[in-house]
């Protein structure tokens, strides 16, 4: 064999071996390369649907947050629009919400007789109406032709804080307690049921104790807040107890201009820092620390050499 073949096959052979080396390399083969190729492609196409999927979700926030807006500058609006028909009157120590300008204000300035022209001897003396939009009960006395058209006493309370608990329509009060549990383990004072579950009460207590009162529920006076029944202070809800026999009347409507004839009672918050707070105000038990005159300090006096 000639000395030039033999240096051909050994270039040969070196290239040979170059080559199996080369394809050893990663992402050199052509495999590789598509498999790379197709990675990059993947991650291209995954970025982009992840950059799609952000700009939906920042669409539905941007959404959200405007209808959230929308809501809470419509309920601003409403609610400015609902005060401004509103006038406050002052009788004596109470301020009451009433109607603005309107004919059917009948405030009792002290100067009407309801024994003359109240049917005091009617099976039913009374007939209750419960504005479940304003959250107040107006009270209205039988006259000797036998129509309840006398306004005679208005109640702020406290209806269901999801408004349909508190159903509207016709009832009659049919059952009474002077304490009642309730559903939710608390408990109630001078309770009147006219609706099935719901009834007139006291605000809850934690306890059957007239020093219990959860006094939060208290302040809750004049908004939703029940689960349903009518929550009213303990002077109003043992009137109702005391002289509204079972058969009395009682609508529950909406009326969202007029709290009624006799308006609506703004009332006083109980002061969480006080000691008294665990006591309705109004409560006419004779242990009742509000109804108890406070003592005065007495000064001591210097003595004299």
């Amino acid at each position: 064999m000639k000395k030039t073949q033999l240096i051909y096959i050994a270039l040969s052979a070196c290239f040979f071996m170059m080559a199996i080396s080369l394809t050893k390399i990663p992402g050199f083969s052509g495999a590789d390369a598509q498999k790379k190729a197709s990675s990059t492609a993947s991650a291209h196409e995954k970025k982009k649907s992840s950059a799609k999927r952000k700009y939906i979700i920042d669409e539905s926030i941007k959404n959200i947050f405007a209808e959230e807006i929308f809501e809470s500058e419509e309920s601003k609006e409403n609610e400015d629009e609902i005060k401004s028909l509103f006038e406050v009157v002052t009788i004596g120590d109470k301020k009451y919400e009433c109607a603005h300008n309107s004919d059917d204000n009948y405030l009792n300035r002290g100067d009407i007789n309801y024994g003359s022209i109240i049917n005091y001897s009617a099976d039913y003396p009374y007939y209750i109406k419960v504005n479940r939009a304003l959250n107040c009960v107006t009270v209205y006395g039988i006259d000797y032709d036998g129509e309840y058209s006398i306004p005679y006493k208005t109640m702020t309370c406290s209806t269901g804080l999801f408004k349909d608990n508190t159903p509207l329509g016709d009832y009659e009060i049919y059952e009474k307690y002077d304490w009642r549990m309730m559903i939710d383990d608390s408990y109630a004072q001078y309770a009147s049921r006219f609706n099935g579950g719901v009834m007139f009460h006291s605000v809850p207590y934690l306890d059957m104790d007239n020093g219990a009162l959860e006094w939060e529920e208290y302040n809750k006076l004049g908004t939703p807040a029940s689960l349903g029944c009518v929550r009213l202070r303990v002077v109003d809800a043992k009137w109702i107890y005391d002289n509204c026999p079972e058969g009395t009347k009682v609508t529950v409507y909406d009326d969202e201009q007029n709290p009624g004839p006799l308006g609506r009672e703004i009332l006083d918050k109980l002061d969480p820092n006080s000691e008294y707070k665990g006591w309705d105000p109004t409560d006419p038990n004779k242990d009742n620390p509000w109804n108890k005159p406070k003592k005065k300090k007495k000064k001591k006096r210097k003595k004299h050499k």
